[in-house]
């Protein structure tokens, strides 16, 4: 039953104090795996948003499916939240991920690509902030409000005085 519903029971378990489950890992190993190739989005992002609690030793167990959920899940919630998990660890491809989940169509999903690229300071993080500086929409503006607020110096104080001095409406 549970292999061919692992959808209903997530949904159950979740309902029914899911951190209960947690005295029995294996059991609780294997809701997650089931959970993160659920058809049903929904299952699939409370097992993410569960997996953000848990140590980098259990969210590496899942490394392959996050990676993949992150790049070309169907819901943009649910890339999203894979690309949450991936900022908690380090491993080996996330570079490529990173630069890959840029160009999500999904706002949300790009925007938390470029947060986390911001953050670990690739060498060309420097020419990827300049890029969405140039963008025309304001639709990363949030993102790099967050890069300057995070930042001290001149440069960050240049860069909210200009965007305060802008025209209202102008990106």
């Amino acid at each position: 039953w549970l292999e061919r519903n692992p959808g209903q029971f997530w949904l159950h378990v979740c309902w029914c104090h899911f951190l209960q489950l947690e005295q029995s890992t294996n059991l609780l190993l294997l809701v997650w795996e089931l959970a993160l190739k659920d058809n049903f989005w929904v299952c699939r992002e409370m097992a993410l948003d569960e997996l953000k609690e848990k140590d980098s030793l259990i969210i590496s167990r899942f490394l392959p499916d996050i990676q993949k959920m992150a790049i070309s899940d169907s819901n943009p919630s649910v890339r999203k939240a894979a690309l949450e998990i991936l900022s908690q660890i380090q491993f080996k491809e996330k570079k490529e991920i990173l630069l890959r989940a840029m160009k999500d169509s999904s706002l949300a999903a790009s925007s938390q690509a470029y947060r986390q690229y911001f953050v670990e300071e690739f060498d060309d993080a420097d020419e990827k902030r300049k890029e969405l500086e140039q963008d025309s929409s304001n639709d990363y503006q949030s993102i790099l409000a967050e890069y300057y607020a995070s930042r001290q110096g001149k440069e960050s104080f240049d860069w909210f005085k200009a965007k305060l001095q802008q025209p209202e409406g102008s990106s």
